[in-house]
């Protein structure tokens, strides 16, 4: 999977989360973006799941590689975590 990291940093790592949840494990993971939008952060964000190594960075941006390794504590989209009931 290639990652395009936004400019928002909650909105990473909400699509982040979601994103791995639906992945098998094992999967490789690219994420590529600026690094004053916050994609340095990244590392951080997925150390549990998918540690990260950076590949390549050229002038403002940074590549990062990982394997994903944990989704267990991962919630997928459609769990019904984020939904509220009408009572």
């Amino acid at each position: 999977m290639i990652y395009y990291w936004p400019k928002n940093k909650p909105e990473a790592q909400f699509q982040l989360m979601n994103l791995l949840s639906l992945l098998p494990v094992g999967t490789d993971i690219f994420v590529v973006g600026e690094n004053r939008s916050g994609v340095r952060s990244a590392e951080q964000m997925l150390a549990d799941y998918a540690p990260l190594n950076k590949v390549d960075s050229a002038r403002r941006c940074g590549l990062y590689f990982g394997r994903l390794e944990n989704s267990r504590c991962l919630m997928p989209i459609n769990s019904g975590a984020n939904t509220a009931s009408m009572a």
